[in-house]
This record gives structure tokens, sequence and C-alpha cells, in this order.
């Protein structure tokens, strides 16, 4: 389980994660 902490850490985690880390796009 190494690849996973990323993954879900900030990417699939769910979809307000990666969005508002990216910038707050939405």
């Amino acid at each position: 389980m190494s690849g996973n902490s990323d993954y879900a850490a900030g990417r699939g985690h769910t979809a307000a994660a990666p969005v508002r880390r990216n910038g707050e796009l939405l």
C-alpha cells in the first residue's frame, strides 16, 4: 500500500477533494 495512500490522499477519494486541491476550480 504505497501508491494507494497518494491516490486516496487527494485523487479518487472524492469529486470535491481533487477539485478543491486544484485551486477551487468549481
